[in-house]
C-alpha cells in the first residue's frame, strides 16, 4: 500500500521521462521542483486528475508504469512541464519484497537447522555466494557511476540529469537480481527529495551513511566473484518450515514512523531462544496505534487482539518463520494461545541471566550485517535494575549487585502513547526493583530505550520469598490479575500499581560519565558530512587551510589513518585535469568517490569501536 495519497510511479519511467526531456524543462525542473504541490489534486473513479492552471493533468492509474499513464491537456503533452512536475512528486515504488509468507510449511522443503543458519558468518559456517552475469555486474558499474557523479556534486546541486541515471541504475540492479544495491539506491533517491524539499526529516548522517553502503555494496558486488550473498540482497524473505513451537509473549511495542505509518509489533520468543513478531502497522498516525494494539492478530487462524497475545504464550504448528523474525503460515498453520510463565518461561529467564556486557557485545556484533541477514531483536537487552530516580528526561536505576548505573529513555516521545507517564511513575519510587527489556542505543553508552518493565523474579510470589538482607519494606510493583508485565508505552503504570510511593518524582544528581565516543574529534565526519550534502566545492581553495589544519590535529590524537585519509579527500576535492587545449576541467567523480568511501569506511569503524570500548568500560568490561 502506498504511504502518500498521491500515485506512485516506476524508477524506469521517470528516469526515461527525466532524461527525455528538453534542456529547458530540466533546468525549470530544478528551480521549481515542487510547482506540482501547489496544484489542485483530485482523485476520481481510480484516476487522479491535476489542475494546473487552464491545463490538467490525468495519472489514469495508481502505479505508472507505462508512458501511456499520464497525459496532459496542453499540446506538448507529454513532454510538457505539467506532466513532469507531477511525476517528480510521485512516490517511486519500492522494491517488490514481501514481508508476507511466501509458502506454506506444507510446500517448503524441511531444513536442519545448519542449513537455516546458513546465511551467518563467522562459527565456521560458510556464507553463500552467487556467480554474477556480465549484465549484473554492468547494472552495478552503472550504479556506481550514478553514486559517483552524485557526490561529486552533492545532494543540493543534483539536478533532473543526475536523478534519471541514478532512477536508470535503480531499476537495472533491481531487474538482474541486485536487490540490495536497489534498495540503498531508492534510499539516496529519498534522501535528494528531502534536501531539495527542505524537509525535516532529512540527516546528513543518513546521507553519508546511504553514500556508503551505495559505493562500498558496488565496489563488492563488481570486483567479488563469487559475490556473497549480503552483497547481493534478497528479494523476498525466506521462510522456513516449523513442525510445531512454543512462543513466548514478551511485549507489545508502538510504531510510529517518519515516513507516516503507525501500529504495533507484539514480539515473542521460541524455546530455542529465537525472536520474532506479530504487526499491524499501517499508513497513519499516532491516533491508529491504540486500535492496531486492541484489533485482531492475523496469523495461522488466530483470534486474539495484540493486546491480549502479549500476555499469553502461543502453540504454533506447521508454521514457518525467517532469520529476521517474522512468521507466518499456511492454510494447514494452526495457532492456539494458553496461559504461559511470561518471562519466568524457561528461554526468557535465560536471557535475563545473561551478563549484560555479554548481551552488549553481541548486539554490536550484530549490527554490521544487513537487515535481511540480522536477527530480530539483536538490539533487545534483558536486565534487572533498582530505581533510583530521575535525571532531567531520563529514569536512573543501578544494575543490582553492581555499581553500574543506566539511563531509561522513552522510545518514542508522543502524547498519544504512556511512555512518558509510565517513566514519570517509576521515578516515584526509588528502591523499586524490576525487570527491564529495552532497546540498546549503541552511539549513547549507558542509555537504553525501556519498552517493558515486570516485578523482579523473587516478588512474583509471596513476601516470604524476599532474599535475605533486602529491604522488606520497599516498593514494589503490582501488576493486575493475567498480567506478568507490562509493556509501558500502551498500557500506562499508575502509582496505584506501586506498594508505596513518593508524591513526586524522586530527583538524582548524575555525575558526567568520560565517553570517549563523544569527545572523539570529529573532523573526519564534518567534511565527510559536508561533502556528501555539497560535493567537492564543499572544500574551495578559500577552506583548504581549515582541513590542512584538521589534519595535524587528527594526528597529534594518533588518529594517522583518519588524517592522511582526510588530506587525500582534500586534494580529490580540488584534483583536476587539462586536455590538449588547455582547459581546467574537475577531475573524474570516481577518484573523489574511491576516497570518500575509504575514510567514511574509517570513519564508521572507529566510531563503532569507541561506542563499544565506551559500554564495555561502564559495564566493567575491556
Amino acid at each position: 500500500m502506498n504511504q502518500n495519497p498521491r500515485p506512485s510511479i516506476d524508477p524506469l519511467i521517470l528516469s526515461s521521462m527525466l532524461s527525455a526531456a528538453p534542456e529547458r524543462l530540466q533546468k525549470r525542473l530544478d528551480r521549481e521542483p515542487k510547482a506540482a504541490d501547489g496544484w489542485e489534486w483530485r482523485h476520481e473513479a481510480g484516476q487522479w486528475n491535476v489542475q494546473a492552471g487552464e491545463e490538467t493533468v490525468q495519472v489514469l492509474a495508481e502505479l505508472v508504469t507505462e508512458f501511456g499513464h499520464v497525459r496532459c491537456s496542453c499540446l506538448l503533452s507529454p513532454r510538457c512541464f505539467h506532466v513532469l512536475a507531477v511525476l517528480n512528486v510521485c512516490g517511486i515504488v519500492e522494491s517488490s519484497f514481501e514481508a508476507a509468507d511466501t509458502a506454506s510449511a506444507d510446500e517448503l522443503p524441511a531444513l536442519s537447522g545448519a542449513e537455516e543458519t546458513s546465511g551467518k558468518t563467522g562459527s565456521g559456517v560458510i556464507e553463500p555466494a552467487e556467480e554474477l552475469t556480465t549484465n549484473a555486474i554492468h547494472a552495478a558499474q552503472q550504479m556506481d557511476d550514478a553514486t559517483s557523479r552524485i557526490l561529486a556534486t552533492g545532494l543540493r546541486s543534483c539536478g533532473a540529469v543526475q536523478q534519471s541515471q541514478l532512477l536508470r541504475a535503480i531499476h537495472e540492479c533491481r531487474s538482474e537480481g541486485l536487490h540490495r544495491l536497489a534498495a540503498a539506491g531508492l534510499r539516496l533517491m529519498t534522501d535528494i527529495r528531502q534536501l531539495r524539499d527542505h524537509d525535516e526529516n532529512f540527516r546528513s548522517e543518513t546521507a553519508v551513511e546511504d553514500f556508503r553502503e551505495l559505493l562500498e555494496t558496488c565496489r563488492h558486488v563488481v570486483r567479488q566473484s563469487p559475490t556473497p550473498i549480503r552483497w547481493i540482497g534478497v528479494a523476498r524473505r525466506q521462510f522456513v518450515p516449523v513442525e510445531s513451537q512454543k512462543l513466548h509473549a514478551l511485549f507489545c511495542e508502538p510504531i510510529l514512523t517518519r515516513s507516516g505509518y503507525a501500529g504495533v509489533v507484539t514480539w515473542l520468543m521460541a524455546d530455542d531462544g529465537w525472536i520474532g513478531s506479530v504487526s499491524d502497522v499501517q499508513p497513519g498516525d499516532a491516533s491508529r496505534i491504540p486500535q492496531a494494539w486492541q484489533s485482531g492478530v492475523t496469523l495461522a487462524g488466530l483470534s486474539l487482539s495484540h493486546r491480549a497475545l502479549s500476555q499469553k504464550c502461543l502453540l504454533l504448528s506447521k508454521g514457518t518463520r525467517s532469520a529476521d523474525g517474522r512468521l507466518g503460515g499456511g492454510e494447514s498453520a494452526r495457532a492456539v494461545p494458553v496461559d504461559g510463565k511470561g518471562w519466568n518461561a524457561g528461554p526468557v529467564a535465560a536471557k535475563f541471566q545473561t551478563p549484560l556486557a555479554d548481551q552488549i557485545r553481541q548486539s554490536f556484533n550484530e549490527s554490521d550485517k544487513p537487515d535481511f541477514m540480522k536477527p530480530a531483536g539483536s538490539d533487545l537487552l534483558f536486565f534487572e535494575a533498582i530505581v533510583l530516580g530521575y535525571h532531567e528526561h531520563e529514569l536512573i536505576v543501578a544494575v543490582p549487585n553492581s555499581d553500574v548505573i543506566l539511563s531509561l529513555t522513552i522510545a518514542l516521545a508522543d502524547d498519544e502513547l504512556s511512555f512518558r507517564d509510565s517513566l514519570t511513575t517509576l521515578a516515584c519510587a526509588p528502591g523499586l526493583k524490576i525487570r527491564c527489556i529495552g532497546r540498546i542505543e549503541r552511539a549513547n553508552a549507558g542509555r537504553i530505550q525501556l519498552l517493558a518493565c515486570s516485578p523482579a523474579s523473587h516478588e512474583l510470589g509471596s513476601q516470604a520469598e524476599v532474599p535475605e538482607g533486602e529491604v522488606a519494606e520497599r516498593p514494589k510493583l503490582m501488576l493486575s490479575n493475567g498480567e506478568t508485565h507490562r509493556s509501558i508505552g500502551l498500557h500506562r503504570l499508575e502509582k496505584t500499581q506501586l506498594s508505596r510511593c513518593e508524591k513526586w518524582p524522586v530527583r538524582v544528581t548524575m555525575v558526567p560519565r568520560p565517553i570517549a565516543a563523544a569527545s572523539a574529534d570529529e573532523s573526519l565526519e564534518r567534511w565527510l558530512r559536508a561533502i556528501a550534502t555539497g560535493g567537492r566545492h564543499a572544500i574551495p581553495q578559500t577552506l583548504a587551510g581549515s582541513a590542512a589544519r584538521d589534519v595535524v590535529k587528527l594526528r597529534s590524537q594518533s588518529r594517522t589513518d583518519a588524517a592522511t585519509l582526510l588530506g587525500s579527500l582534500t586534494s580529490a576535492t580540488m584534483a583536476t585535469t587539462t586536455d590538449i587545449r588547455g582547459v581546467r576541467t574537475a577531475d573524474v567523480p570516481q577518484q573523489l568517490a574511491a576516497r570518500w568511501l575509504a575514510a567514511a569506511i574509517c570513519s564508521r569503524t572507529t566510531l563503532r569501536e569507541l561506542q563499544l570500548h565506551d559500554w564495555m568500560a561502564l559495564v566493567h568490561e575491556t
